[in-house]
């Protein structure tokens, strides 16, 4: 189909027009891919839509292709043949700096928009057309269907793959539009529910949709199979788009592409922050990590505005291999703990004004691949914590049986004593060390004087946002048990002391319930045996047994009561300054 206008003005203008499709028509391409497989469910009909500029006395030639079904080909006659309708003429004023961009579409019977690519060229004959002067759009198509994908994408640059959801369907739109633009091909797998209709939109864009195998793939799954879709397809390797779909900053992503594998994450493009402050801070705490150090900094730094490690004390020269990964680096002159470091790592967050801080371990059990990820689903999610989850559906990690025991102990008696009784409020992994906070999270712990120094400081930090009203999101990652240079502390001696440090947590914030409660009970018992054994000594039968242990019940509950009340004063009158439990702890 071609199209002639012809302005009359002596000024330049700008012209919006649209042009009706035959009721079964559509743009050629859009549909393929289904059609071909016996599956015609794109739509057909509605209009091409479209903005151009005129200059005065001047030509512009559209060409766009109509497929239409076969048994329907006929040439249509002058009758038949609807003339375009103009929906504006807007004049450009010589001296305006506004430029008009010629842009089209198809406006399909429901109202979705889908963009075309256009392509602007001089001195170029419309087919079956004589010579026109002037500029002309030669070529408006949709450069959909998966046969016309391979001929468009440049092979040889990675695709781009995204994992698709409902709720992310603007997210996922930019994206294969953008990617598109640039020439990278576009592999998509829906992910829940909802998504038939992106699906359907997305395959009109040009996009390869690679259907789940299963109904329940979990996120890592879903990777697996656009990766190996993007093989298959000659690509030397894909380029994931993080949860959320946020905007992609290409240069970054294609120099973190050109040092990784066959598969890596985008990276976010970084949004307008306050001058010198990172957006992202990945910081780091490490004690004799020198095994690790450098490719743990190296990988994060791909993903980060800034590293910081914090060297706990270690003798091994972890500190100068950090610095030669790239790492701003803080050194602790004798060891304070995982604690310790991790709350020098807060302050020096507050410190530098970071909109994200990301901690991960030093020995290598987390991938940093997933940093974007964290920090898209903060973005949209707004919560104040996002944690990279072993329990989440998405997740992909092998946890070993005595230690999926001991968790799932811990994590239950955490939220329990957070107040996280629904399931939709539970979470999921309390010990995971892998988590972005937003820069509000982070001035809560640096202001807080409850986080303790030893290796569940994790569990103080989530009690700490927790109070303070923070909400809190998961996604799935892969945690590493095998790693070369892992935790010297033994699993038992962990949870050990993560359950103290509950019960520690308990005693001080809710001693009443901890203390008193089981006081409440220890005296109704020794009240019970009391009645007992006077009811004994009425009938003539006295039990000297029985009312010691009476008495000793009743005492021992009145003890209780009343430590309870004194710790309860002890945690909540302003005379007494939280600070000695700091010094405590220390």
């Amino acid at each position: 189909m071609t199209l002639e206008f012809r302005s009359e003005r002596e000024e330049p203008v700008a012209v919006r027009f649209e042009d009706e499709l035959p009721a079964d028509g559509r743009p050629a391409g859009v549909g393929e891919r289904s059609e071909h497989n016996g599956n015609d469910s794109a739509p057909r009909g509605g209009h091409i839509d479209g903005v151009l500029a005129l200059s005065d006395d001047g030509v512009v030639a559209v060409t766009y292709l109509v497929s239409v079904p076969d048994e329907t080909v006929s040439s249509p006659s002058d009758d038949e043949q609807s003339l375009p309708r103009i929906v504006e003429v807007e004049p450009i004023e010589p001296e305006s700096s506004t430029t008009v961009e010629t842009r089209a579409g198809w406006r399909t019977p429901s109202g979705e928009r889908m963009p075309f690519s256009v392509t602007v060229s001089d001195n170029h004959s419309p087919p079956s057309q004589a010579s026109v002067d002037g500029v002309r759009v030669v070529d408006i198509s949709s450069s959909v269907g998966s046969d016309r994908l391979d001929g468009v994408a440049d092979t040889d640059r990675p695709a781009i793959g995204i994992i698709a959801r409902a709720e992310d369907d603007d997210g996922v739109y930019r994206t294969i539009l953008e990617a598109r633009k640039r020439g990278f091909g576009v592999f998509l797998t829906p992910f829940g529910y909802g998504t038939e209709e992106l699906i359907e939109i997305a395959d009109t864009l040009g996009v390869r949709v690679v259907e789940p195998t299963e109904d329940d793939s979990s996120w890592r799954t879903l990777q697996s199979a656009l990766s190996a879709a993007a093989r298959e397809a000659g690509h030397p390797g894909i380029v994931f788009q993080p949860e959320g779909c946020p905007r992609i900053d290409y240069d970054r992503t294609l120099a973190a592409f050109a040092e990784d594998g066959f598969e890596i994450h985008a990276v976010p493009e970084r949004p307008d922050i306050k001058p010198g402050s990172p957006h992202v801070l990945v910081a780091i705490p490490a004690y004799n990590a020198a095994g690790s150090i450098e490719s743990v900094v190296s990988e994060a730094r791909r993903f980060a505005d800034e590293v910081v490690v914090v060297d706990d004390g270690s003798t091994d020269g972890t500190a100068d291999r950090a610095r030669e990964a790239g790492a701003s680096v803080v050194i602790h002159p004798r060891n304070r703990g995982y604690g310790g470091a991790l709350k020098t790592i807060f302050r020096e967050a507050h410190r530098r004004g970071a909109a994200h801080l990301v901690t991960i371990d030093a020995d290598g059990q987390h991938d940093p691949g997933d940093i974007p990820r964290l920090v898209a689903t903060q973005d949209d999610s707004g919560a104040g914590v996002v944690i990279a989850s072993r329990y989440a559906t998405d997740s992909d990690t092998d946890i070993p049986f005595v230690r999926s025991v001991g968790l799932a102990v811990v994590n239950l008696l955490t939220n329990v004593t957070m107040g996280r009784w629904r399931r939709s409020r539970r979470v999921r992994d309390t010990q995971s060390g892998f988590r972005s906070y937003t820069a509000n999270a982070v001035e809560t712990v640096v202001d807080s004087t409850d986080i303790g120094n030893g290796m569940w400081a994790s569990t103080d930090i989530l009690y700490s946002v927790n109070e303070a009203g923070f909400d809190f999101h998961e996604i799935g990652t892969k945690i590493r048990y095998d790693v070369e240079h892992g935790s010297t502390e033994s699993a038992a001696s962990h949870g050990i002391g993560l359950v103290h440090n509950i019960v520690d947590f308990v005693q001080r914030s809710h001693p009443i319930l901890l203390v008193g409660a089981p006081g409440v009970m220890v005296v109704l018992l020794g009240a019970l045996l009391a009645a007992w054994s006077l009811q004994l000594q009425l009938s003539g039968e006295l039990s000297i047994p029985l009312v010691v242990v009476a008495s000793i019940s009743i005492a021992v509950g009145a003890v209780m009561l009343t430590l309870s009340v004194l710790l309860h004063v002890l945690n909540t009158h302003p005379f007494f300054d939280d600070e000695r439990w700091q010094d405590r702890r220390e």
